[in-house]
């Protein structure tokens, strides 16, 4: 194919798809403003839904909280017949059958009035039973509130400082007017649990999220985020949060507190203060009071992926990031075919060099062995040291001709994977010594100075014989071509890098300039200076050895230090332990 030819059609599809692209682009830009007229009616229902959500779950969690202060309070005839303690233990017990949250509460305790005095007793779990202790500074001010109203004294209901709740024992005598407060029953809730258990329970009853992501929700008691879903990272929703309630407000208007067992306050008549005007019972704490809580915790909650105004922002934005993406789509496909266009042309370029280096390489040989076999036939070499010098040109030129068919014929097979033959414990020494051997005909051709450094003991390697002689014969030849301009000297080591035997092949030449160190493996590539200087060559040499050495296992590499020379290292992994054993016994 012309390569013009490729080249037009190349930045003719460039060109053809660039204004694809414009097109794209304008058509995104509207479909952005389209979508930016979205009707918020939608959202504004979302929204109320959402908000009836959360006060259900509001409330549901605060009902499943006060459960144990519902059912724990004994009647007066169950205390009467079984003593106020077996009373309570007994009804927590019921409780703790039936619910199975027994971990919701982290401390129980009986307030006792005892002459003029607040005596507690805090339930044992282990013993069921009830002991005198000492109160807990955490409940210092409830302390002081109970003593105030043990004494008669009216108290006003504060905020509570912990998930505390006091269950007032109504005692009454034969007059309505009369009700007081016998004992309390203390509740302290463990707001871990609640934070772990329950509050995560009803989330997923309100607020389930099927195949969809969750919910995002986070809540805060005070300033600290206490539990987070649907959230990465340190990623917070407070401040763009689509809804929000508070949690564990517990107390809520209309629940009046109510003799324990027996009817509430007003079937006996409204307690009356000294001027003979009704009030309210006494009473204080979480839960049971008259007054309505500001809730200890705060939930914030969006939509999975935020809220709606964000949702809308994110589709918009996603549908134009979808436009650019295909976009830049049409646009890497033009570079790409932009670039396969010269890819092919270069290609055919090499192709063309390699064809007229090989008949190049091919026309020589046969050259020179026509010539010699006319000489002979022709009798020009009539004495017996001239026909042993034709036949010793027309040896060496047959194994050029063989040498450079074998190389052809291993690129052949190398393009079907068939790099490398069966693998068997070599010597490393006997790989090199064959390599030298066959790249003998190049040394020959050059003076050269081999410096040959093998270690000795080194272990087996698991390989091709043949092929990796032809990798040792490939590096020398190379290096006797390229490298011995400046210099005869050639080295050749060997030795042992962990779990490799390592084979370098170094020459102190011009090297490989920088911008050609990453194309010679490639098929078919030769320098500038081998073009310039017309080296005879291939350009399948190190792209068959690296094949030969990856086939292996093994990896190779180039290190140039120009004008001081190049340096190739292959890596060869060593025989397996017992390949080692085995050899060194046949040998033994």
């Amino acid at each position: 194919m012309d390569f013009d030819q490729i080249k037009r059609r190349a930045w003719f599809s460039a060109s053809l798809i660039a204004l694809l692209g414009v097109l794209g682009l304008v058509m995104a830009l509207l479909q952005y403003r389209w979508t930016g007229e979205l009707s918020r009616a939608e959202q504004d229902r979302l929204g109320d839904a959402l908000q009836r959500s959360l006060s259900r779950l509001s409330h549901d969690l605060d009902e499943e909280i006060l459960s144990p202060a519902r059912a724990l309070p004994p009647t007066d005839t169950e205390v009467a017949e079984q003593g106020r303690e077996a009373a309570y233990i007994a009804r927590l017990r019921r409780w703790a059958t039936q619910t199975g949250d027994t971990k919701l509460l982290r401390a129980v305790g009986l307030a006792i009035p005892d002459h003029g005095a607040l005596q507690l007793k805090i339930l044992d779990p282990g013993k069921r039973e009830f002991a005198v202790a000492d109160w807990p500074a955490s409940w210092s001010i409830l302390r002081e509130q109970l003593t105030r109203r043990a004494r008669g004294e009216r108290v006003a209901p504060t905020e509570p400082q912990s998930l505390i709740v006091e269950i007032p024992r109504f005692s009454r005598t034969v007059t309505a007017s009369s009700i007081s407060e016998h004992d309390w029953l203390i509740l302290e809730f463990d707001p871990v649990y609640i934070r772990e258990v329950l509050l995560p329970r009803q989330v997923a009853r309100h607020l389930p999220s099927g195949d969809q992501e969750p919910y995002q929700v986070e809540v805060f008691e005070h300033e600290k985020s206490i539990f987070r879903l649907g959230l990465a990272g340190n990623e917070s929703i407070r401040q763009h949060a689509s809804a929000s309630i508070r949690l564990l407000v517990l107390a809520r208007p209309g629940m009046m507190a109510r003799p324990m067992g027996g009817p509430p306050p007003h079937e006996h008549g409204p307690r009356a203060n000294g001027d003979g005007r009704p009030r309210p019972p006494l009473t204080g704490g979480m839960g049971l009071g008259p007054r309505g809580g500001s809730g200890r915790w705060q939930m914030f909650v969006s939509p999975p992926g935020g809220s709606l105004d964000t949702l809308v922002e994110r589709a918009r934005w996603r549908n134009f990031a979808l436009a650019l993406t295909l976009i830049a789509l049409i646009i890497a496909t033009a570079l790409l075919l932009v670039r396969s266009a010269r890819q092919a042309q270069q290609l055919a370029e090499l192709q063309m060099n390699f064809v007229s280096s090989v008949s190049h390489e091919l026309r020589t040989p046969l050259t020179v062995i026509r010539t010699a076999a006319f000489n002979l036939r022709g009798r020009v070499a009539a004495k017996p040291d001239q026909v042993e010098r034709y036949g010793k040109l027309i040896q060496e030129q047959s194994e050029k001709l063989g040498a450079l068919v074998e190389q052809v014929l291993r690129y052949a097979s190398s393009r079907v994977g068939q790099v490398i033959h069966e693998r068997e414990a070599v010597v490393i020494d006997d790989i090199i010594e064959g390599g030298i051997r066959s790249s003998q005909l190049a040394l020959d051709s050059s003076p050269y100075q081999l410096d040959k450094q093998v270690d000795p003991g080194l272990p087996l390697v698991l390989a091709d014989e043949r092929a990796l002689q032809h990798v040792v014969q490939n590096l020398l030849d190379n290096a006797v071509k390229y490298g011995t301009e400046t210099s005869n000297w050639i080295g050749l080591s060997a030795h042992q890098a962990g779990e490799f035997v390592e084979i370098k092949v170094a020459d102190r030449g011009p090297g490989i300039p920088p911008d050609e160190r990453a194309l010679v493996f490639e098929p078919f590539f030769r320098g500038r200076r081998a073009l310039a200087d017309q080296i005879n060559g291939t350009g399948l040499g190190l792209n068959l050895v690296k094949k030969i050495v990856e086939a292996h296992g093994g990896t190779i590499r180039v290190q140039c230090h120009v004008p001081q020379g190049s340096e190739f290292i292959v890596r060869v992994p060593i025989a397996p332990p017992e390949m080692q054993d085995e050899f060194a016994h046949t040998a033994g």
